[in-house]
């Protein structure tokens, strides 16, 4: 397998894009259950997973934060 050169910046430019990606903002409405908000939450986020799957990210990738305790 080759091994694709991506830089922090080119990684980050491209989640950028996948999360800038027109937002659905619902707002629940006064007939809707909590069940049924649940359901259109786990929907969203299960899409937006599948947008992410689309970029391959090797994992040599940085990300350009560091985590401290």
């Amino acid at each position: 397998m080759a091994q694709l050169k991506i830089t922090r910046r080119e990684w980050a430019a491209a989640i950028g894009a996948s999360v800038a990606a027109p937002a659905q903002v619902t707002t629940p409405g006064p007939d809707q259950t909590s069940d049924e908000i649940q359901a259109e939450a786990r929907a969203e986020v299960r899409q937006s997973a599948e947008r992410l799957e689309k970029f391959k990210l090797p994992v040599t990738a940085e990300p350009a934060f560091i985590f401290k305790p």
